[in-house]
């Protein structure tokens, strides 16, 4: 007798409480989250059980299990299953929720506070009924997802870590996107480039959880995107190891007030420049020198599906391109629409 199959079909409340979680939950939870969105019988491409496998690198049993404790426990105890109830705590941000916390940051410390903290964001937030409880590193993505100056306000203790930051990270025309340059040593033998320190990202307040590398290879003239992922938007770390290439980033975050803006930078294997980017943007690239390789971490792992993109050329958005002789274009993403028209909100 073969294996009972289990199907997927999640209800929009449920995808919403999903990618909540790929946002804020740990590991094992955003694994179970994703194996549901990714089951999900609604999906308008047909991903199957080795797929997911493949991409999230977990066994064919454990998918399997999760499906099968959705559809005969329900949602709640598939993600939060026995022994780790205690999750349920975690805070769900919803629009209004956010709305609030901005709001609540901006009018400034209460109670003869005279700087905001992290934990006293939290606490009051707690105080004015918006959660039960909120953890800091959940409160620290929101800041840096909606560029809030939160640093302006910090305590003087703070002030070595703020200039520390400014040191090693430098801003950009739009909130939360920065370059950083890659510390470099040599001697006779070599030449090395730490192309990440997570250590000097926590000194400096910036919270990534990195979780997948990737090493793109291209030759002159190839340019990608405007891509983005619509379900599980990834915040990312750019560094060219050889050659050189035009990067570009478009503003796609709720509120954002540079939304459908760009910031377009030449990252080249000689300066070793990095580029940081939160989640909310799409990315596209093209390839000036003979060959690039490119390193890209992302927050999330790339997921089959769930792409989509803006047009390269879109008007609206302006992007001044460098020219190239012979200009080399996917054409699934020659047919990408405009922001106009696809309006797309991450």
């Amino acid at each position: 007798m073969g294996k009972k199959v289990h199907f997927i079909t999640l209800t929009n409340e449920e995808k919403n409480k999903l990618n909540q979680i790929i946002a804020t939950a740990p590991a094992q939870t955003v694994t179970r989250a994703k194996i549901l969105l990714m089951s999900d019988s609604g999906n308008s491409s047909k991903i199957t059980t080795r797929m997911i496998s493949s991409e999230l690198k977990v066994s064919l049993a454990t998918i399997q299990q999760v499906r099968k404790e959705y559809t005969e426990g329900g949602f709640d105890n598939c993600i939060y299953p026995k022994g780790r109830r205690s999750l349920n705590r975690r805070a769900i941000i919803t629009e209004e929720k956010r709305k609030a916390i901005i709001q609540l940051i901006k009018a400034g410390p209460t109670n003869g506070q005279t700087n905001w903290t992290t934990d006293a964001i939290c606490n009051e937030c707690v105080k004015q009924g918006l959660f039960n409880y909120i953890a800091k590193s959940t409160m620290r993505k929101i800041i840096e997802e909606e560029g809030l100056d939160v640093l302006s306000h910090r305590s003087k203790r703070s002030s070595e870590k703020r200039d520390y930051r400014k040191e090693s990270f430098i801003g950009t025309s739009i909130s939360g996107v920065l370059i950083s340059n890659a510390k470099e040593s040599s001697d006779d033998e070599e030449q090395s480039f730490e192309v990440f320190n997570k250590q000097l990202f926590v000194s400096s307040d910036i919270r990534y959880r990195y979780a997948q590398d990737i090493l793109l290879s291209s030759s002159k003239g190839v340019l990608r995107g405007l891509r983005y992922q619509k379900n599980t938007s990834q915040g990312k770390m750019i560094f060219v190891v050889s050659g050189e290439v035009f990067y570009v980033v478009v503003d796609l975050r709720n509120n954002s007030k540079t939304y459908g803006k760009h910031f377009a930078i030449t990252l080249t294997g000689k300066d070793h420049k990095q580029l940081i980017v939160p989640k909310g943007f799409a990315h596209g690239y093209l390839v000036l020198s003979e060959y690039a390789e490119i390193i890209i971490k992302n927050d999330v792992p790339d997921l089959l599906g769930d792409c989509g993109g803006i047009v390269w050329n879109d008007p609206d958005i302006d992007i001044h391109w460098p020219t190239v002789s012979n200009l080399i274009i996917n054409e699934k993403e020659k047919s990408y629409p405009c922001l106009s028209e696809s309006k797309i909100i991450l």
